[in-house]
């Protein structure tokens, strides 16, 4: 049920361990799943977020391991999922498939503020931030005075806390299943906070 009388929250989760965050390399497709630990994760970040909130809808990133963890969550809380393909992941051009390492060796990885560098063919942190911050205020202005569940990755959800909070230097780089709390009016956003499932 929505109130417009009360403040809503956009609860952004990242994924759970990706086969790719396992090997330590950028995910190299879309469609590259959750480990046996990413389901785990995302089943405790789904407990979290029964015992916390009241969510009334999830939000997922068309990306198989966003939307795995998705529909764990959903599972749990007996919610439909809607796909928004502007909170995927950064996309890192040639660097996709490649070691995290790799990234050291691209021009201006050293030299740039993280959010300007563009790795070869890819796209900055803050074209990332456009798009989905773009994306969140639509979901918020959907959903006033409700808690949305809006599973996505770790350069969107750093990108768009620094957004909310009006610093780069601090936004936090989320954990997987991490989720942060972006209280809404359904037209600003607000008051960013990392919370942890259990271990």
């Amino acid at each position: 049920m929505r109130d417009e009388n009360r403040i809503g929250r956009l609860l952004l989760v990242r994924h759970g361990e990706s086969e790719g965050n396992a090997l330590r390399r950028f995910t190299e497709s879309e469609q590259v799943p959750l480990t046996p630990k990413g389901r785990e994760q995302a089943e405790r970040a789904a407990a979290l977020l029964r015992a916390r909130f009241a969510p009334v809808g999830i939000v997922s990133s068309p990306f198989t391991r966003a939307h795995q963890t998705a529909e764990i969550i959903a599972s749990t809380l007996e919610l439909p999922i809607e796909i928004e393909p502007e909170v995927r992941e950064h996309f890192l051009g040639e660097l996709l498939g490649q070691p995290y390492d790799a990234a050291l060796a691209t021009p201006g990885f050293e030299t740039l503020p993280r959010w300007e560098w563009r790795p070869p063919a890819g796209e900055t942190l803050l074209e990332v931030q456009k798009r989905a911050v773009g994306a969140l205020l639509r979901i918020a202005g959907a959903w006033v005075g409700a808690d949305v569940v809006v599973t996505s990755h770790a350069g969107t959800i750093q990108s768009c806390w620094a957004h909310v909070a009006r610093d780069w230097q601090a936004a936090p780089h989320v954990p997987n299943c991490g989720v942060v709390v972006i209280e809404h009016d359904g037209r600003e956003l607000a008051r960013p906070e990392l919370l942890l499932a259990s271990s």
